[in-house]
């Protein structure tokens, strides 16, 4: 997907162009892909906390009480980090799926719209 939309830059210019065109209704720009300068190291922290408190998100800790055994716990540890990477690759196919110009009225249909627009 990346090859057809013309690669990772020109996937990022065409969200960050989508984010920020004002909105109507608020007369404020969308968003943004990075914050400015001010909200820099809030972001910072933001990310931080968040790694390090992976373990202790509700979807971890309940896995980790209804375990049967140590090996169990043991096995999900490993695996729990591969799942936050697939909530990375979710986000960059927003991403994709904004420069691919898909439009969808409920937003969790995007990603599935973009399979089905660039793959045959």
């Amino acid at each position: 997907i990346p090859i057809k939309l013309g690669g990772f830059d020109d996937i990022f210019a065409k969200a960050g162009e989508a984010f920020s065109q004002v909105n109507p209704a608020t007369k404020a720009p969308r968003g943004a892909l990075a914050p400015g300068e001010a909200g820099q190291w809030t972001y910072a922290t933001l990310a931080l906390g968040s790694a390090l408190a992976l373990f202790m998100y509700p979807h971890s800790i309940t896995a980790t009480l209804s375990s049967r055994s140590r090996e169990v716990i043991r096995r999900n540890t490993t695996i729990l980090p591969l799942y936050s990477l697939m909530l990375g690759l979710l986000a960059l196919l927003g991403f994709m799926a904004i420069a691919a110009g898909v439009k969808v009225t409920n937003g969790q249909l995007a990603i599935p719209q973009l399979f089905e627009d660039m793959f045959p």
